[in-house]
């Protein structure tokens, strides 16, 4: 099994637990780096609804 290393790079500070987001860094140990974004459902309808006001 592989080794890795999750980070946070805006902390870890998440203020609406059923509606909100956060960035994933993923540090594996052959030097290989990950990025991801975690949304909850109810973030990416009030995303998309935002969008629609652009």
């Amino acid at each position: 099994m592989e080794n890795f290393k999750i980070l946070f790079p805006a902390g870890y500070n998440i203020t609406e637990i059923s509606a909100d987001n956060i960035d994933v860094n993923v540090l594996l140990s052959n030097g290989f780096f990950l990025f991801c974004y975690i949304f909850t459902i109810s973030n990416i309808k009030n995303l998309m609804n935002t969008a629609d006001l652009l």
